[in-house]
């Protein structure tokens, strides 16, 4: 039997390829936008975090009349300030704010495209343990201390210890 050309379907090799070039140009405009979104997501969760803590250390305030730590002594001592730090798991589930003000302890969040590291090279966005400080004016950014949230107990402020930058050019630390 002899098969009838016109009866016979299908794309070209140059049909084809035009798809395949179609898609890779919608692809590479579609790909950086989700990018930023992922960016865009994880430092909105960052900023709720920091929400979080800043409203219940208000709801403490509000029950007590003073700062979580406010009244404590604290034991270290650097150039800048006396400060103490809540680094391992059981500290996290045992302190001020944990259990009776906050379920968990906040989850550390990449919250940069670019990794900012502390002079000994630790990685902010590896960590969520907190610097209780009790300096005044507020603490800025150091990068020799390794915690990411900085908590001044004077004053019942929280900030994020990061000199880098948003999507939006704004400085971290000042969420």
């Amino acid at each position: 039997m002899k098969l009838n050309e016109s009866n016979i379907s299908g794309f070209t090799l140059i049909e084809a390829m035009g798809v395949i070039v179609v898609l890779a140009i919608i692809g590479s405009i579609a790909l950086p936008m989700f990018v930023n979104m992922t960016v865009k997501a994880k430092q909105a969760a960052t900023k709720g975090y920091m929400a979080t803590m800043r409203s219940v250390t208000n709801i403490y305030y509000g029950d007590n009349m003073y700062y979580p730590y406010q009244n404590s002594v604290l034991p270290n001592s650097d150039s800048i300030c006396n400060y103490d730090t809540i680094t391992a798991p059981e500290q996290k589930n045992r302190n001020a704010w944990v259990p009776k003000y906050m379920s968990d302890w906040p989850q550390a969040i990449r919250i940069s495209l670019q990794n900012w590291k502390s002079s000994n090279n630790k990685v902010h966005e590896n960590s969520s343990d907190m610097r209780i400080v009790d300096i005044t004016p507020n603490p800025k950014p150091q990068e020799a201390w390794d915690e990411e949230i900085i908590y001044n107990c004077k004053t019942g402020e929280i900030y994020l210890n990061c000199n880098l930058t948003d999507k939006d050019g704004n400085l971290i630390y000042e969420w």
